[in-house]
């Protein structure tokens, strides 16, 4: 314990570096743990993941954007995110058209498809959205107290109206806004940002963020299991994952954990997994006739899993070793080192 108490006093004495293998380590186990919460039952109580690791996700994605690449404004950002992630995403929405039209005809095509992309597809726009959300906060020179608290009620709306809401889209208020898991995320994608380009220069204790972690997760874990409403959940769920945000990208983002090649590999080519996982997932669940997740074991899910995670990551290796796949359809506008 003693050791433990040490090292995280070295912790709170370490800068923010401009490396971060500590936090592309982290990004490659959330792209696992994305591919594991599609895997299980819609049903499972493993579904608790979802409590922490999209808001953990955006987070990075905000500590990733420097605000010295708006220097030139937004639009020259956007050209650059072109080859990035903005024709990769495109590619990708036109290879889900099968499977998005699975159980429907293409004549019903419509701009609430475009509105409302194929499951995992909204990550994109939300980033773009998150990104340019960003820009104007610096633009418009806002306090980052007050946007932290316009976002935090943003989120706090979102939490309560959207989360579990199983209304079809056409019947959610403020439809036209589009999917509206960008806004509940909004957050925490502003916070990893604010502290990556310190407009935020708060560093809590690195104790007191463990211990509140710890206390908010339980608590978490607990009204689930007591089944209490959602606004109950609100207060944790803020804390919990403010803390996380914290103590990752602070505390963890400089440590290098590990150099296994494969946790580098998804890492790298987060992208492409991210968005072509959920076709062996689907392919899987189509051929164990349940095709909606909501009869399959524990046991099933890690098997389809693992294999959607190996599958994946072969089409994505494959694909890296053509030229124009590997810019256009993963985005990878500069050579990687082997």
């Amino acid at each position: 314990m003693a050791k433990i108490i040490q090292n995280l006093k070295t912790l709170q004495q370490a800068e923010i570096a401009n490396y971060s293998p500590g936090l592309n380590t982290v990004k490659a186990l959330l792209v696992l743990i994305v591919i594991f919460g599609h895997s299980i039952n819609i049903y499972s109580n493993l579904q608790i993941i979802y409590f922490f690791h999209m808001p953990l996700f955006l987070s990075i994605s905000g500590f990733l954007v420097k605000k010295s690449a708006f220097d030139d404004g937004i639009f020259p950002y956007f050209t650059k995110l072109t080859n990035r992630a903005i024709i990769p995403w495109i590619i990708a929405f036109c290879v889900f058209i099968p499977v998005l039209f699975f159980n429907r005809s293409i004549a019903t095509f419509s701009f609430k498809d475009m509105l409302y992309p194929y499951y995992h597809l909204w990550y994109i726009p939300a980033y773009l959205i998150a990104v340019i959300f960003c820009f104007f906060t610096l633009k418009l020179k806002i306090p980052s107290w007050l946007v932290l608290l316009f976002t935090a009620l943003v989120t706090s709306f979102w939490f309560v109206t959207y989360r579990n809401n199983s209304l079809q889209p056409e019947q959610l208020p403020l439809y036209f806004l589009g999917d509206k898991r960008i806004y509940g995320y909004l957050l925490f994608f502003y916070l990893g940002f604010a502290i990556r380009n310190k407009i935020i220069n708060y560093r809590p204790n690195a104790l007191v963020i463990i211990s509140l972690i710890g206390i908010t997760g339980i608590a978490i874990l607990a009204f689930i299991f007591k089944h209490l409403p959602e606004f109950t959940l609100l207060i944790p769920y803020l804390i919990c994952n403010i803390c996380l945000v914290f103590f990752i990208v602070i505390y963890t983002s400089s440590q290098n954990w590990t150099n296994n090649k494969f946790l580098k590999f998804l890492n790298n080519q987060s992208l492409g997994i991210y968005l072509y996982h959920p076709l062996f997932i689907f392919i899987a669940y189509q051929w164990l006739q349940n095709p909606e997740r909501d009869k399959s074991s524990t046991i099933e899910a890690i098997v389809i899993f693992v294999i959607s995670t190996v599958l994946t990551t072969v089409l994505v290796w494959v694909l890296t070793k053509f030229e124009i796949t590997n810019k256009y359809v993963l985005g990878n506008t500069k050579k990687l080192s082997a």
